[in-house]
């Protein structure tokens, strides 16, 4: 079946190609869907996770902490000095631990953003670093109050520079969330732009698979329908030598009802069912031989031939081996061709005896060549025979043998001429 004006319109959409190029949007389209899911996973996560490592959360800790510190020099300044070093101590100790976690390179990106963070931040680092051989004596015979005073006072200082970046830090921040929102919704959007052409291009190829599964549907009725019609038996086995495919001609000769021939029967078995049904009078002398001389030529297939079939019949019987294996076996009647070769065959030998009772000479001429005459021409002429109307090889004609001849056939003589009429 030859392609349509569709197929050809496609110029490059067609065969294998298109299946190629489709496959490979998908691959394509698909790994953009896992990258477009990694990302908004990596988003989502930074949502849930920003809060701990913004720079507002770190700057509000170290406020927070910063200012317990101040409460606990004032309760350490106005209580026991020896009920409250500990307290001194450890707010310390949680102030310097918040500080030093700005002296990483990520979170000092973080907050540089914020004006003047990163240097107060320094300050109070360096600062807190200069307090820690006080912080470790306090405990052992404690501050005076002149050194309580002046470290309050440079805290307090810090306190007022701190007040401010908690604002700043939160607008940094409301920035940096509504970029990942930002972020998320453009993913989003490549999802379901992704998701598109995904089903779009699963639609193409859905049309074409359906197409062509369509046109081999069509083309397969059509070839069923030409191999059902056929006037020959049709047969075709498979690698297997079991019938895979046939038609009404070779059902109606082996006797098979559609059902039986769709079971898939082998092809010596439908032979010894032939056999005991005596469809092949060849092989009612010696079957088991007459079975393997026709197994043989089934298993090597070469030039068609000729066998004889139930009530008279003939078959002309071809057959040819298919480069996976398969046999196509044709089985054409010549019943006919055989009938006509026969009535020829009789009338050759009525006309051969016509021609040894007749007393005229009889003539067979073709293309300028005697083929036949009978004995009285052979006398008349004394052309090469012995007996009547002999295959006479093929003798030109001579012009003294045409004169006599039509002078033969004046007097009473017969020149019968094949193909050439008369001789002159």
């Amino acid at each position: 079946m030859s392609e349509s004006r569709f197929d050809n319109s496609l110029g490059f959409w067609s065969g294998w190609q298109r299946y190629a190029l489709a496959l490979g949007a998908l691959i394509f389209l698909f790994a953009l869907l896992f990258w477009a899911f990694a990302e908004l996973n990596r988003h989502n996560k930074d949502i849930q996770t920003g809060g701990n490592n913004s720079p507002f959360w770190r700057i509000g800790e170290v406020e927070t902490a910063l200012l317990r510190y101040i409460n606990a020099m004032d309760l350490y300044r106005s209580l026991d000095p020896e009920s409250s070093p500990v307290a001194v101590v450890d707010s310390y100790e949680v102030l310097l631990s918040r500080v030093a976690l700005f002296q990483k390179p990520e979170t000092m990106r973080a907050i540089a953003e914020i004006d003047g963070a990163s240097i107060s931040l320094n300050a109070l680092y360096g600062e807190l670093i200069n307090l820690q051989p006080q912080m470790e004596l306090i405990t052992e015979n404690g501050l005076t109050a002149g050194q309580v005073k002046a470290i309050r006072e440079t805290m307090s200082g810090y306190a007022w520079e701190f007040s401010g970046y908690p604002r700043e830090a939160m607008q940094v921040q409301e920035g940096l969330i509504a970029g990942v929102q930002r972020k998320v919704r453009n993913t989003y959007n490549l999802l379901a732009v992704i998701f598109l052409f995904i089903v779009g291009t699963g639609g193409i190829i859905a049309f074409f698979v359906f197409r062509e599964r369509s046109l081999a549907i069509e083309t397969q009725n059509y070839l069923a329908t030409a191999i059902e019609t056929m006037p020959d038996a049709f047969a075709l086995y498979d690698a297997d030598d079991r019938l895979v495919l046939s038609n009404q001609r070779f059902r109606q000769n082996h006797g098979l009802s559609l059902d039986e021939a769709q079971s898939g029967p082998g092809f010596a078995d439908l032979l010894e069912r032939d056999l005991g049904e005596q469809r092949f009078p060849a092989a009612a002398d010696n079957p088991r031989a007459w079975l393997t001389r026709r197994i043989n030529r089934h298993n090597h297939p070469a030039a068609p031939f000729e066998e004889p079939f139930m009530r008279d019949r003939w078959l002309q019987i071809a057959e040819r081996r298919t480069r996976r294996g398969e046999v196509v076996s044709i089985a054409t009647d010549i019943t006919q061709l055989k009938h006509r070769e026969l009535d020829l065959s009789r009338s050759s030998l009525r006309f051969q005896q016509l021609a040894e009772a007749s007393f005229d000479g009889i003539v067979v001429v073709e293309d300028d060549h005697i083929t036949r005459f009978n004995d009285h021409v052979g006398h008349i002429f004394r052309l090469a025979g012995d007996g009547t109307a002999r295959q006479a090889g093929r003798h030109p004609v001579r012009p003294r043998h045409r004169r006599r001849l039509a002078a033969g056939a004046g007097a009473g003589g017969a020149a019968c001429p094949r193909n050439a009429g008369p001789a002159p």
